[in-house]
């Protein structure tokens, strides 16, 4: 649990370098819901194209689960429609009654957005590969404010 806390802080201390170091980064923040809540914060640097994105979810269960998830997404304008439909590979780490799990991740998801707010549906098949090897499909549904 420990080492958790640690691996956040460190993350969180090496977002704000990246910030610090470029400027022009715009951000979203908010909320997300399903089998676990948490919350989940993506970044759209200027130098990458638009249709790239950071997605970082924090999400908590109580007192027995605490994950991080981090992704890189590519996001496609679907034609004639308000919707975007996003993908991307990422990584899980976390810790589930005392034990600590890590592994390769995914996220697929689409959301609808209006001006600064965003409201997503998305799903996210992960696999642990300590302690043990073990497979799941998580589903979330958000929103995000761009601040």
């Amino acid at each position: 649990m420990r080492g958790l806390l640690a691996l956040v802080c460190v993350m969180a201390m090496s977002c704000s370098d990246v910030r610090a170091q470029q400027a022009n980064v715009t951000w979203e923040v908010g909320a997300l819901a399903g089998r676990f809540n948490g919350m989940s914060l993506k970044a759209y640097p200027e130098s990458e194209t638009p249709e790239r994105s950071i997605d970082i979810q924090f999400s908590v269960n109580g007192r027995d689960f605490i994950a991080l998830r981090a992704h890189v997404l590519t996001e496609t304008r679907l034609p004639n429609s308000p919707l975007t439909l996003y993908l991307g590979p990422g990584a899980t780490l976390g810790t589930n009654d005392s034990e600590l799990f890590l592994g390769p991740a995914a996220e697929i998801g689409v959301f609808f957005g209006i001006a600064q707010y965003r409201v997503f549906l998305q799903a996210m098949p992960q696999l642990h590969i300590t302690p043990r090897l073990e497979g799941s499909i998580l589903a979330a549904v958000g929103f995000r404010l761009s601040i």
